[in-house]
């Protein structure tokens, strides 16, 4: 993917807002292709929920949408929902489960991105096992509070700024 416009659902105004926001297209791009949903959701516009559908859309293409040859019937799609549901039971927070969404199946086909996603996570998947099992650092976490980190500063709308010349302006 070369443009941000080339991804569904993404255009010209949410690409120029991306690439505000992250400095540069090359970095809204990165920032989608890595799944970044927290940043994409931070931009004005843009929520989780609509975040996920970005990345979504950017793997699908990424990855030809012949990936999602196994969500072609109502059933496979319905029990995918349900799957998906399932996991986000065991989120610990609106945000990852949001996150999860932006994970889709692939076709026996796809064999070595299988391989590639589960040597990538079975690391994790090991460290959280362990994790579970340390009865100290399970009650300190469950004393963690998720931070509400929100932009509080005052949007001005609809004002306009007039002055004689530039110079008053400019200050």
């Amino acid at each position: 993917m070369k443009r941000l416009q080339e991804i569904p659902r993404v255009g010209e105004k949410l690409a120029d807002r991306l690439i505000a926001h992250f400095g540069s297209e090359d970095k809204a791009i990165n920032a989608i292709i890595d799944g970044d949903i927290a940043e994409i959701a931070r931009i004005d516009g843009v929520g989780q929920k609509f975040a996920v559908k970005i990345v979504q859309e950017a793997s699908i293409g990424e990855e030809d949408e012949a990936a999602l040859e196994f969500l072609k019937t109502n059933e496979a799609k319905e029990l995918y929902n349900k799957l998906l549901n399932l996991i986000k039971t065991f989120a610990p927070s609106n945000y990852s489960k949001e996150k999860v969404g932006i994970y889709f199946p692939y076709p026996a086909t796809y064999k070595n991105n299988i391989e590639r996603n589960r040597e990538t996570i079975t690391p994790y998947i090991e460290i959280a096992s362990s994790l579970a099992t340390d009865k100290d650092f399970m009650t300190s976490l469950k004393k963690i509070k998720p931070l509400n980190i929100e932009n509080k500063g005052q949007k001005v709308r609809d004002r306009v700024l007039i002055t004689v010349n530039e110079k008053d302006y400019i200050y």
